[in-house]
């Protein structure tokens, strides 16, 4: 290895020998001496009566990537813990309110003072500590079955979140206009009360404008976001200050699984984002700033642009997410699977899935999976969401002219896609924070497929279908509820029904969608609602799909 070395040293100039001394120290300090912090909890803050399943996380792990922030900053933490609801007569923090959203309940813990739900941390901001989300509040599912309840660790939330944003709103503007309230509000926080009121309305326009930004016709309910229109509007509109840029962000997606995620050459559901590095830890920085992270873009700062993203911990997070292992069909708590009906199965699978669907060894710890991208004319599935990203233009105001990775790349048209301006404001963030960005890549690399950018491809992602049974309701926007929905020809789907509901349906495989007090309606006949499409499997038996199902549940 040092003649190596020596051999590199001796092609190099004295300049460049300086440098790649300077970079070989900074990766080796990255990769041994500045990793985050780590604990070892003597308690866990999950309810005794929420069971986990095995997926290769220990349960430090799991308490570690619950809180552990990537620079997100909603509200300041004392708000969260002292606003009233807008129309219940408890705390906006109160635990019943929130798990009816699809939060996740915890306990107090040591990372978790004020037992904040899965995926909520508190981080430093402005002087103050403020409360954001993290991976986990969208990532991590609960079901039920007989009323035992079950973590699956990168599952797909049911979460209302937009929901908890206008309800958030809701509160600030009643505690504005109501003088006792705003005096309660005061006294919990032992603080002036026209000072509070000051700060209490300029967070209010604040998220007004945010909200007015993110304004659909489409409610996205439990379990849905736009995230990447968001992420387009966070910088196209909010970040360069040019309202005119803001778009509906009216193509929503289910929230996907994680398990495979990082093993995969492309990820989005539209296959926009390769995954070799720094292709992660790109990905990763967007959607820590459509969360709530803050970001200051000025093309005349020579070391990028300032900004909330805690880029160090975002290579932690991407490393736990790659040894997750996806959620295996739990026998001793949903019954076993019917041998020979899988046995059919599998050989359906082979015949009408696998050419799309591969099959992966699920629990080998390098695997490396190469995705396939379906054009939407032949999958036929709700083409909102992908013709959205393809054909979106936004004027580029100030960054017009600059380098799209602000060292390289092309120069930014005066009209642009929104991707361009985002792979900008994430090369931005990347150079002024240089050693945390060799930290995060040291901690995090793997070696994964390359695979070409698809940003003018309006198509969709096959994935592997490891448990596939925990992550319902199905399609990329949600709209098919069971797997044996799936299966129907779309004029026989459920055309509308309630999600949101914890619940599996262990026959038809997905949730029950009757509708009770923490559910929200889905109809199919909206605009980016659609179920129709993926007609693979639609002419089977019923016998036929039935077995198909039932190994399904294998995998």
């Amino acid at each position: 290895m040092l003649r190596t070395l020596f051999r590199i040293l001796r092609t190099l100039k004295k300049g460049a020998i300086t440098l790649f001394i300077a970079l070989s120290l900074a990766v080796l300090w990255a990769a041994t001496l500045n990793k985050p912090p780590q604990h070892i909890f003597p308690h866990y803050g999950l309810p005794s009566t929420i069971r986990t399943l095995p997926q290769n996380w220990t349960p430090d792990i799991r308490q570690q990537v619950a809180h552990t922030s990537f620079g997100s900053h909603i509200l300041p933490l004392q708000w969260l813990l002292h606003l009233e609801h807008p129309t219940l007569s408890n705390l906006l923090n109160d635990p019943e309110y929130l798990s009816s959203l699809g939060f996740i309940p915890q306990q107090h813990s040591i990372n978790n003072t004020y037992a904040l739900p899965i995926g909520f941390s508190v981080t430093d901001y402005k002087g103050d500590q403020w409360v954001g989300l993290t991976c986990a509040a969208c990532h991590t599912a609960l079901v039920s079955h007989n009323g035992q309840k079950i973590l699956i660790d990168g599952g797909s939330a049911q979460l209302n979140f937009a929901q908890f944003e206008q309800d958030l709103l809701s509160t600030i503007t009643h505690t504005l206009e109501q003088p006792a309230r705003l005096t309660r509000f005061a006294d919990a926080l032992h603080t002036d009360e026209n000072a509070l009121k000051v700060a209490l309305k300029q967070y209010q326009q604040s998220l007004e404008r945010r909200l007015t930004y993110n304004a659909t016709n489409t409610p996205y309910g439990h379990g849905r976001l736009d995230a990447q229109g968001i992420i387009f509007n966070a910088i196209a509109a909010e970040a360069l200050n040019i309202p005119a840029n803001a778009r509906s962000p009216d193509g929503p997606m289910s929230i996907p699984t994680l398990w495979d995620a990082a093993h995969h050459d492309l990820v989005q559901w539209n296959g926009s984002a390769p995954n070799q590095e720094p292709g992660p830890l790109a990905q990763n920085i967007t959607t820590a700033l459509a969360m709530y992270g803050s970001i200051d873009i000025d093309p005349t700062n020579i070391i990028g642009y300032s900004n909330s993203v805690n880029v160090k911990n975002l290579g932690y997070l991407q490393q736990q997410y790659y040894k997750l292992t996806r959620p295996k069909w739990p026998s001793e708590l949903l019954g076993a699977v019917d041998a020979r009906k899988a046995f059919l199965g599998k050989t359906l699978y082979r015949v009408h899935c696998q050419d799309c669907h591969t099959i992966i060894d699920p629990l080998a710890p390098k695997r490396k999976i190469k995705s396939l991208l379906v054009d939407i004319e032949r999958i036929g599935t709700d083409p909102v969401m992908a013709t959205n990203f393809v054909e979106r233009q936004v004027h580029s105001g100030q960054l017009q002219g600059q380098k799209m990775g602000i060292v390289a790349g092309p120069l930014i048209a005066a009209q642009v896609s929104p991707i361009e301006l985002v792979m900008n404001a994430t090369a931005g963030v990347i150079v002024n924070k240089p050693l945390s960005t060799i930290t995060a890549v040291a901690t995090e690399y793997a070696s994964n497929f390359s695979a070409p950018l698809a940003w003018t491809r309006k198509a969709y992602r096959a994935r592997p279908l490891n448990g596939i049974w925990s992550s319902a309701p199905y399609l990329h926007n949600g709209s098919v509820p069971t797997l044996w929905d799936l299966l129907q020809p779309p004029e026989l789907r459920t055309q509308a029904f309630y999600v949101g509901n914890q619940a599996l349906d262990l026959i038809k495989v997905g949730f029950q969608h009757s509708q009770n007090l923490n559910t929200s309606y889905f109809d199919t006949t909206l605009y980016g609602n659609s179920n129709s499409g993926h007609l693979f499997g639609t002419d089977l038996t019923d016998n036929e799909k039935w077995a198909l199902i039932e190994y399904l549940k294998t995998l």
